[in-house]
């Protein structure tokens, strides 16, 4: 049982290495196993994420996201992004912000309205009133797979015992 939770982990892992683009790491880190014995019973669970990355869920399922508050949720383009790909503007509105200005969707034949950089003219956001996040599932097929490894496993125990 331990075996199998711990190849259920290390599969997990190396999807959300190789399906999603990790940016620090912790929700890799989160992943972790837990076997339980109740008489000839065992129990894997496969368990990530926790409050602290409430997304975990997006990347399993998928998910469409809408602004709590506005109506736009705002994508940083790559001037607004640092090394790490983090937008240099996180964590509030830009809307009184003198350094953007707002160009909205009629000014560019129907696409998206933007916020441009007032000094430098060029668009750091696009605005978008919902994205739709595709599934990327890790913990699934992980388990899946587990599965499929854990006959030849069973297998292994078993047949020595028919045997006799």
């Amino acid at each position: 049982g331990l075996e199998m939770g711990l190849h259920a982990e290390d599969l997990t892992k190396r999807l959300m290495t190789t399906r999603l683009k990790p940016r620090t790491g912790r929700l890799r880190a989160s992943v972790r196993n837990e076997v339980t014995r109740t008489g000839d019973r065992v129990e894997i669970r496969l368990l990530a994420g926790n409050d602290k990355l409430p997304y975990m869920a997006t990347h399993e399922y998928g998910a469409t996201i809408r602004p709590r508050r506005g109506k736009y949720l705002r994508i940083p383009l790559p001037p607004a992004l640092t090394g790490a790909g983090v937008d240099r503007r996180a964590g509030g509105s830009l809307r009184n912000d003198p350094n953007f200005a707002f160009v909205p969707a009629r000014n560019l034949k129907g696409r998206n309205p933007l916020l441009i950089h007032t000094r430098t003219g060029k668009p750091w956001y696009v605005l978008k009133r919902q994205v739709r996040i595709p599934p990327r599932p890790t913990v699934g097929p992980a388990f899946k797979k587990m599965q499929q490894d854990i006959v030849p496993e069973l297998a292994k125990v078993i047949r020595p015992v028919l045997e006799g």
